[in-house]
């Protein structure tokens, strides 16, 4: 944390997909903490650490957290700004934390509390935790597999077909899906990234004229879809929002990394903020 220029780091635990079931080497926190709660997060400065999680946990805080090593911290008895307040660091310290890991809402939510404590809140583009994990597990290969129609309802270029008209609705060119268990219903497909949760974990970028483009790196994903479905990585996001250009693209800050954010804020395109469309329409289909 000192060499990287950051007077603390905070750990969640989600991962970039913000579940609450998340793949064993996305358990930083409870890799970090041996607090294994579905909630929660970390802040290690260089004196102290506080752990915090909401009244579900407590109990489950004060077994598991040494009471050597951490301050266990119910949020609704100590906020977070009130502890960064006792830990009486300089004016303007700064916390690091995983750009890649938070939302664009858990961000502001964090760094409201930070900056009321008298600091500021640096999204990093890597984990410092995950240099010191040696043993840390892989993700390995899953199944992914295809609904049948009968229970999909629609097929996947009639879902298409609606989300672009949803969009033409709300005067938007594009939108980014960032919620992974809207975009295995829209392209009627599941997946086993999980233990419990039947979904293969992803982001899309739909474009009225250029079509879906699913970032992964999964293998067989490209079989299982429709050739007017483009699978990449995620590194190709920047050049896709060039094709939008100065266009509208919606996106959902409760399911958006803030690293993703920050690279939409640099290109040439207006954001336009709305609940996950594809999640209105599976409720109300």
């Amino acid at each position: 944390i000192a060499k990287t220029g950051f007077d603390g780091w905070i750990v969640g635990r989600e991962d970039m997909y913000q579940g609450e079931e998340v793949p064993a080497g996305e358990e930083r926190l409870a890799y970090l903490s041996g607090f294994t709660g579905s909630a929660g997060f970390a802040v290690v400065l260089a004196e102290m650490a506080g752990l915090f999680s909401d009244g579900r946990y407590n109990l489950q805080m004060e077994i598991q957290a040494s009471k050597d090593d951490w301050q266990v911290n119910t949020i609704s008895d100590t906020g977070f700004e009130d502890w960064m307040r006792a830990a009486q660091l300089p004016h303007g310290f700064l916390i690091g934390i995983d750009g890649r890991l938070v939302t664009v809402s858990g961000f502001d939510r964090l760094e409201r509390s930070i900056v009321g404590a008298g600091g500021k809140l640096v999204s990093h583009p890597e984990n410092l935790l995950d240099a010191l994990w040696p043993d840390r597990p892989a993700q390995p290969p899953s199944a992914i597999w295809q609904m049948p129609q009968k229970f999909a309802g629609k097929s996947v270029a009639e879902k298409l077909d609606d989300l672009e008209k949803k969009l033409h609705d709300k005067g938007c060119d594009a939108v980014l899906i960032t919620r992974a268990d809207s975009l295995n219903w829209l392209l009627n497909l599941r997946g086993a990234d999980l233990p419990c949760t039947p979904i293969t974990l992803c982001f899309a970028l739909f474009h009225r004229q250029t079509g879906l483009h699913v970032f992964s790196d999964a293998a067989g994903l490209r079989q299982m879809l429709d050739d007017a479905v483009s699978v990449t990585s995620l590194a190709s996001l920047p050049a896709l929002l060039k094709t939008i250009g100065g266009g509208r693209l919606m996106i959902e800050t409760a399911s958006l990394p803030k690293l993703i954010f920050e690279q939409i804020l640099t290109s040439a395109v207006k954001t336009v903020e709305n609940t996950c469309l594809i999640a209105i329409t599976k409720l109300n289909p």
